[in-house]
């Protein structure tokens, strides 16, 4: 992360890898600084983001909100289970486990369930301090 502060004004580059996320609070501070990168470094201006580091950025009138909903259903679709039920709280005691009938789950895709959600919980942890 960059900060440029001047005066009553900010302007925050989020830089990862090869994306920038560049936000502020003056418009042609914010211009200034996207024509001075345009004019060192070859880029494209993908006008307001949408989403950003598997996060989707919605507006609304009260500000902005951030959702990995999609994310969420990725994962489920990589994985071939989108019968899933929702749930609104950390456990649900209605909802009773079964013994699996169906095939063992290979080491490899367990490991990468896993991973996938680990990646989720800990950006979550991270929104929520």
């Amino acid at each position: 992360m960059y900060h440029k502060v001047d005066e009553n004004t900010i302007v925050i580059l989020c830089l990862y890898v090869d994306d920038i996320l560049i936000f502020g609070s003056n418009m042609q501070m914010i211009n200034d600084i996207k024509y001075f990168l345009s004019q060192n470094f070859d880029m494209k201006d993908l006008r307001q983001v949408d989403l950003i580091l598997n996060t989707k950025i919605l507006k609304n009138d009260d500000g902005y909100v951030l959702s990995q909903s999609h994310y969420i259903e990725k994962i489920l679709e990589k994985f071939y289970d989108l019968n899933y039920q929702h749930v609104f709280t950390l456990y649900d005691p209605s909802m009773h486990l079964k013994q699996n009938t169906g095939h063992s789950m290979l080491q490899r895709e367990y490991a990468q369930i896993i991973s996938s959600l680990g990646f989720l919980i800990k950006d979550l942890i991270l929104l929520m301090q």
